[in-house]
């Protein structure tokens, strides 16, 4: 061996040389591959460089390869109606023994032409002469479509809608060779009978009357896919969804109504509480004049009474004289009651009661027996009472 440069001496005829050559050197180029510097006049250099443009070339046809292959589907799967599963080649059979699964139909053709609908089981057939064209599912399927439309308000808002249909067994043939997509079809007879139904009614009325958009949109499926093998079962309104800025709106109208309402309630609550404390306080007046109109009753009766007695007891006193006792008595006893009060100031002495009976003779009294009262005095009935 050679040192340095990767070089290796020859040793045995078999690399086909002769043995004249035995002691010129084999080079080894970068990819590991032995290099004979006799043989070819390239250096080490230029073979290492063409080995290197040759790699690269090869990992681009590679990677070209891997993306074609990728992008390569099968032109049957391509066209297919997504109903049908057409995927016979794989979990359905081979070539000539195939199956027909539970809930499926399938349809056999002989050289493109229609021969008969196959139950599901096992098919044995003349395959490539005869073969199975397509399934159908028999199973019920659902297909959400959401619909954007204008109120008559000038509302925008999406619908959502869930459609169920199912294959109509009996014309199986009808669904299979008359409609291509049957997807799309639905999706274009929810959007015309939604945008016709929409757009005369207003937003508010549009959440109440679910049921009757559903159901013209049901009553429309029907009619036509009827006719291409399909049943239409059912009819969903899922969602109304307007734009956010419309819902914030709808959500502060109705917040201020019942604000509107719990004020209004309010008010009816405090006018009852003023008009039941109005009549509390009438009813109180009431109850306390019928109580004092008996005070008074019952003071009088008790005066009449009191004089009676001191006539009775003595025969020669004057009913004046009674008269001014008892009243004498009765501002005694309006004293007594002022005396527990803190806001009445009353300046009195023992000469003033004398003086008080003489006003008070002086108002019951006639004119020819009372007698003169000074006019510098004042006189303040309404300290009897």
């Amino acid at each position: 061996m050679y040192p340095g440069n990767g070089n290796l001496t020859r040793r045995s005829h078999a690399f086909g040389h002769d043995e004249t050559n035995l002691d010129k050197p084999l080079l080894l180029s970068n990819d590991g591959s032995l290099y004979d510097s006799i043989n070819t006049s390239k250096s080490v250099s230029e073979y290492n460089s063409s080995t290197r443009m040759k790699s690269t070339r090869n990992v681009r046809l590679l990677r070209h390869s891997k993306i074609n292959q990728k992008n390569v589907t099968s032109p049957v799967l391509s066209k297919g109606n997504p109903i049908q599963d057409l995927s016979g080649f794989f979990s359905h059979g081979c070539c000539c023994v195939q199956c027909v699964r539970t809930k499926e139909v399938g349809v056999m053709i002989t050289f493109g032409e229609f021969q008969k609908l196959l139950k599901p089981g096992f098919i044995c057939m003349m395959w490539p002469c005869t073969r199975i064209a397509g399934r159908l599912s028999l199973r019920i399927q659902q297909l959400d479509v959401v619909c954007e439309t204008k109120t008559k308000d000038n509302v925008f808002l999406n619908i959502s809608l869930s459609i169920q249909f199912q294959v109509i067994i009996e014309r199986a043939f009808d669904a299979f060779f008359k409609l291509t997509n049957v997807e799309k079809q639905i999706q274009a007879y929810v959007f015309d009978v939604v945008r016709s139904t929409i757009p005369k009614l207003d937003l508010d009325d549009v959440f109440t009357s679910k049921s009757d958009i559903a159901l013209d949109v049901l009553r429309a499926l029907q009619g036509v896919l009827a006719g291409y093998g399909y049943a239409i079962l059912e009819t969903l309104v899922t969602d109304i969804s307007p734009d956010a800025v419309v819902k914030e709106s709808m959500n502060e109208i109705e917040a201020s109504k019942r604000f509107k309402y719990a004020m209004r309630e309010r008010g009816e609550a405090v006018k009852i509480t003023k008009i039941k404390e109005a009549e509390a306080a009438s009813e109180a007046l009431h109850l306390q004049g019928v109580g004092i109109s008996r005070k008074q009753q019952m003071i009088a009766l008790g005066m009449k009474e009191s004089m009676a007695d001191f006539k009775g007891n003595m025969a020669s006193v004057n009913p004046k004289d009674i008269m001014d006792i008892l009243l004498l008595t009765q501002y005694m006893d309006m004293m007594n009651s002022l005396e527990s009060s803190h806001s009445v100031v009353l300046r009195s002495n023992p000469g003033e009661a004398l003086r008080l009976r003489q006003q008070v003779s002086s108002l019951f009294a006639s004119s020819e027996n009372s007698p003169k009262i000074n006019p510098d005095e004042h006189v303040a009935p309404d300290l009897l009472w």
